[in-house]
């Protein structure tokens, strides 16, 4: 039912040589992953109490990446350790629903009211600079993944195809190496996101504690 190829084969094989390492830096990336949350969630949680609307917006911005990227990897650990092959198409399906919806929710976030905020700060042009070169690096992901990401979204993971033959055709084609691929190529434009956001943030909170709302 499944083809395994030679790229499947070969990777399995280095994943198993540097499992112990792979999955130490899965738990650590959690516990700073999770630390990153709950600061963002205080900040948020201040800015809504002092009705920092400006604020927000950044705060927010941070927190959704985070989550997204916390998500991504959770289903990276077990798209890359599970031994059995319907489980490692289950979780590619997963991190394809994931992938799909954050992209445009992103691109929304780091939009017109974003820029408007960062227009504020004396270096704008360079944060402009460095968020024109994420968002076309976002765009260059999403023209070469969208009808993958797309086809199964829509057919067997957010919706699924009334016909389970074709449900089907869709997962068993799914490569398993290609998707880890797709995975690791997201999470790293949500990693520059990440450290772009905190430049923001430390700016943020060097220029202006309080930002006009």
């Amino acid at each position: 039912m499944y083809t395994k190829t030679i790229e499947d084969i070969k990777l399995e094989r280095l994943i198993k040589q540097q499992e112990i390492v792979l999955r130490k830096t899965f738990l650590t990336n959690y516990n700073t992953q999770q630390a990153t949350l709950d600061l963002f969630k205080k900040s948020i949680e201040h800015c809504d109490f002092n009705n920092l609307k400006h604020n927000r917006i950044i705060w927010n911005l941070g927190s959704y990446v985070n989550i997204v990227s916390y998500d991504l990897k959770i289903i990276g650990e077990n798209l890359l350790f599970h031994k059995d092959e319907w489980g490692k198409r289950f979780f590619a399906r997963q991190s394809a629903l994931l992938i799909y919806e954050a992209i445009d929710d992103i691109l929304e976030l780091a939009g017109k009211k974003f820029r408007t905020i960062i227009d504020i700060f004396s270096n704008s042009q360079q944060l402009k600079d460095e968020l024109n070169f994420l968002i076309k690096e976002i765009n260059n992901y999403k023209k070469e993944y969208s009808e993958y990401l797309k086809k199964i979204r829509h057919n067997c993971a957010a919706h699924r195809d009334n016909d389970s033959i074709e449900q089907l055709k869709i997962i068993v084609a799914i490569s398993w190496s290609n998707s880890i691929d797709c995975m690791i190529k997201f999470d790293n434009i949500l990693m520059l996101f990440g450290v772009f956001i905190q430049k923001v943030i430390n700016i943020e909170l060097d220029e202006s504690t309080d930002l006009p709302s």
